[in-house]
């Protein structure tokens, strides 16, 4: 197979790998259980799943969606997250093929994703993937500094579209949550001012398209909390891929 379907087919397995990850962190960060240490184990009857059993994506399709031991259904979130990321990382290997900025977009589009799946599952964001993401952006930066390269874009990035967002958040009381505020900083760091304003922008833009609708319906009020992640996490997704036909942004 020719190099580019290599970095593709791996970075897809890579994703499908992160997926399971991803949702064993929804489900156990809500309810507080170990995610490092503990042996993965069935949601419903507590037994132990065996490593046949653990294959992101193939396990879930050879067992039908279903327990081995006591038939429940396993949690469509696995399937979900895995199947998704499997194909978002392929993707943006395609885009990005072997590239130097291949890592750091994964790590973005992981850390989005998860923050979207746990804003709507928790209404909240875990602190750990944003700061996992904002070390990664600023050893970016530190590589970029001593190798004689601009830091500058990314620094106005981690300001730019936060800074947006705390102001409607003050302006708002509290509209905007602070999770949505350091998830766009975080980006902000390794995408570029430029970059993440236009993720927050096609965010809003994604949201309102989906949202209005239930709105002047009247299926959703006006002060109705409504997680704000997901737009904002689709829009740094869809830059994230299109980063390396922008070149002119």
């Amino acid at each position: 197979m020719p190099p580019n379907i290599l970095v593709c087919v791996f970075c897809g397995a890579l994703g499908a790998i992160f997926g399971s990850f991803c949702a064993l962190l929804v489900i156990r960060l809500p309810e507080k259980r170990d995610f490092i240490s503990a042996p993965s184990s069935c949601d419903f009857c507590g037994a132990r799943i065996a490593a046949c059993d653990l294959l992101p994506i193939v396990s879930f399709l050879t067992l039908r969606g279903r327990c081995r031991w006591c038939g429940a259904r396993i949690a469509p979130v696995h399937i979900i997250c895995e199947a998704s990321l499997a194909a978002l990382f392929a993707v943006c290997a395609a885009f990005y093929s072997a590239g130097p900025l291949l890592p750091s977009a994964l790590a973005v589009i992981f850390v989005a994703f998860l923050s979207a799946v746990m804003d709507i599952k928790t209404r909240t964001i875990p602190n750990g993937p944003l700061l996992f993401l904002t070390a990664a952006g600023l050893i970016a930066l530190a590589i970029r500094f001593f190798t004689g390269g601009g830091v500058l874009e990314g620094v106005f990035g981690l300001f730019s579209a936060s800074l947006v967002l705390l102001s409607i958040s003050v302006l708002s009381g509290g509209g905007v949550g602070g999770g949505d505020i350091k998830l766009m900083a975080a980006c902000g760091l390794i995408l570029g001012w430029k970059l993440i304003l236009i993720a927050l922008a096609l965010g809003c833009v994604i949201g309102a398209a989906l949202l209005l609708p239930s709105f002047l319906m009247g299926k959703l009020g006006g002060k109705q909390a409504v997680p704000f992640a997901p737009f904002l996490s689709s829009g740094v997704i869809i830059v994230t891929l299109l980063r390396p036909f922008l070149t002119w942004i």
